[in-house]
């Protein structure tokens, strides 16, 4: 009796596609445990609201008139020629306004933060900060010019 050899082309699809319906059941599975548990992630390629430079503007920018039209985090902390909101984070960090009235949050850490030209509020957190050309700060090391 002759045997037949196996085409491995035909395996490797078989194995795909074992696989796909595999990924298919857990998507499935973790999709009902979402409704059972009454957890409602946001859905895939939408875009989410309610974090606008507006609503995060703190209080002491918003006394002094600054509108930030931009959001830049801690992987891009230097500003531009617009008005912007800096976030910093928990780490040392040195942060800069560049041109526009901005209004700079330093986060956690010692943080060097500069104002730049415009109006510019910087806001210390915990840790050692230095304030260069900030218009308005919350601490007394601000420094003008």
């Amino acid at each position: 009796m002759k045997r037949r050899k196996r085409n491995r082309h035909g395996r490797f699809l078989h194995l795909l596609l074992l696989g796909f319906a595999g990924l298919i059941a857990a998507t499935a599975v973790l999709a009902l445990a979402n409704v059972i548990l009454g957890v409602n992630p946001p859905g895939l390629g939408q875009v989410q609201s309610g974090n606008t430079p507006a609503t995060m503007e703190p209080p002491l920018c918003k006394q002094y008139g600054i509108s930030p039209t931009d959001i830049l985090t801690a992987s891009a902390p230097a500003g531009s020629t617009t008005s912007d909101l800096i976030l910093g984070n928990n780490n040392n960090q040195t942060l800069n306004g560049r041109g526009g009235n901005d209004c700079i949050l330093g986060g956690g850490g010692n943080d060097t933060i500069t104002g730049g030209n415009g109006t510019d509020v910087c806001i210390g957190g915990p840790g050692t900060d230095t304030f260069t050309s900030c218009e308005y700060c919350d601490t007394t090391g601000c420094a003008r010019g």
